[in-house]
């Protein structure tokens, strides 16, 4: 890489770390305000986590579209980098207008529009690392982006923490189903005014960092994007990797073996961050306010941590394995969990601590895993944004509606146990079924270099 490429990408990466710090802190902001949202509008918790759905149905449709036109349609930098500052921008500002309304279709609205700035991000945001880069050299620091989603994500609760409403479980259930037309008293409702101010600080934060990208498109000529080429990659980084599959069946199997799984593993991260609080504060702990957040900060906290072990182990140690870990260890943690979490606020803690850490390290080492399979800087990367919206969108409304059934509260805990379990069958047979596909491919390779020798030898 030459110096001005170097240059200009030390100047990027802080603004994109900036922009993606503010990407994990919207996200989480909303998870214990969720129910004081609610009461804002009118609805209760079964309906208040369709705010989850209509965001990441934002987040497809934000991710599909981006990854259609950046690599094939934006050509030049300063285009990619519009793309950057669009989406920061615009999320920061809908972010902004989320407490403000009392509207239940204005505020599912505003969180569409919301994500799909969002989902245009996060699908630039991991393209252009391996287009720049390449599969392998991009590896730590795709892992460094999701990291620092993962800091957005522990430091949004303590941001909001401040100003959660002073009630507790007794009254959860007047809280999250009053409405304007309730008739309930309003003073039993918790003031919720100050709970604005998170998302203010927030939408403010993207909307400022979003601008460097326009700095950064007017820098002199002279800095330039490095643009990864196969010529100069090293061993592992070269070819055509479309060879893998055989056939044009396989491919899709594999494709759609990937969205299964980023849809499985985004699910179990949106089991725990709209419903953990609520499962803290209305759920069988009744913990009060304070220390029903505590479940955010030791869900986010661990989640931060795993992240940044991840960026560690990941110079060293191959996805597969990282990969294997994680979903063995969120398996056991989920199993645990369903048994003690009903009735121990130790094991709460701990336990979404643990699952938090683990669960962090599957979306950037399974980005990087299929990137050392097959070409992930164009359409293909829509593959895994895709996948995590649809389980983005599904997995809050079934926590939501399990939770408020006749099952219990306890049952968003055994759907995590569900998602971790058929996460581990995917990945186990997309990892069979690449294993087979090399061995072929090497073994006629082979074949096809032995009987040219034996051509030349004539």
């Amino acid at each position: 890489m030459q110096r001005e490429e170097t240059i200009w990408l030390c100047i990027y990466l802080p603004l994109t770390w900036a922009v993606e710090l503010s990407h994990g802190m919207m996200n989480t902001v909303v998870g214990p305000s969720q129910i004081y949202l609610a009461q804002n509008v009118g609805i209760g918790i079964d309906r208040i986590n369709f705010l989850w759905s209509f965001g990441f149905f934002g987040y497809l449709f934000g991710s599909f579209f981006t990854s259609a036109i950046l690599k094939s349609y934006l050509k030049q930098t300063w285009m990619k980098l519009a793309v950057m500052w669009f989406c920061s921008f615009f999320g920061g500002l809908f972010m902004i207008a989320l407490p403000l309304t009392d509207n239940q279709w204005v505020l599912f609205a505003a969180r569409f529009l919301q994500f799909v700035c969002i989902g245009g991000l996060c699908t630039a945001d991991n393209s252009l690392l391996v287009f720049m880069l390449g599969p392998k050299r991009s590896r730590p620091l795709t892992l460094a982006l999701h990291a620092t989603i993962g800091m957005g994500f522990l430091l949004a609760t303590f941001l909001v923490k401040p100003f959660l409403p002073a009630v507790t479980g007794d009254s959860c259930g007047k809280e999250v189903s009053a409405g304007a037309d309730s008739g309930t008293a309003e003073e039993e409702l918790p003031d919720t005014s100050r709970i604005r101010y998170p998302f203010l600080v927030v939408g403010g934060w993207s909307v400022l960092s979003s601008l460097g990208f326009l700095l950064l498109a007017a820098v002199p000529a002279r800095l330039a994007m490095p643009v990864f080429t196969p010529a100069a990659a090293g061993v592992g980084e070269r070819g055509d990797k479309a060879e893998l599959f055989p056939t044009a069946v396989s491919r899709t199997a594999f494709l759609s073996l990937i969205f299964a799984y980023f849809a499985l593993t985004c699910g179990t991260e949106r089991i725990f961050q709209p419903m953990m609080y609520t499962f803290g504060l209305c759920g069988p702990l009744g913990l009060e306010p304070g220390r029903a957040v505590v479940t955010d900060n030791t869900y986010n906290g661990g989640f931060m941590a795993g992240r940044v072990a991840s960026i560690a182990l990941g110079a060293y140690v191959e996805p597969t394995k990282m990969i294997a870990c994680s979903l063995l260890m969120c398996t056991i943690t989920a199993g645990v969990l369903s048994l003690v979490s009903g009735f121990s606020v130790l094991g709460l803690y701990l336990g979404t601590f643990v699952m938090g850490f683990f669960v962090a390290w599957q979306f950037g080492s399974a980005v990087n895993w299929t990137a050392k399979k097959v070409d992930v800087t164009g359409k293909i990367s829509s593959v895994f944004f895709l996948g995590c919206g649809v389980g983005s969108t599904v997995s809050p409304v079934a926590g939501g509606y399990l939770f408020t059934s006749h099952l219990g509260h306890m049952s968003i805990m055994y759907l995590t146990v569900v998602c971790q379990a058929a996460l581990c069958g995917v990945f186990a047979l997309v990892h069979v079924m690449t294993r087979v596909w090399s061995r072929r491919r090497r073994r006629a390779a082979a074949a096809a270099a032995a009987e040219g020798g034996d051509i030349a030898m004539q």
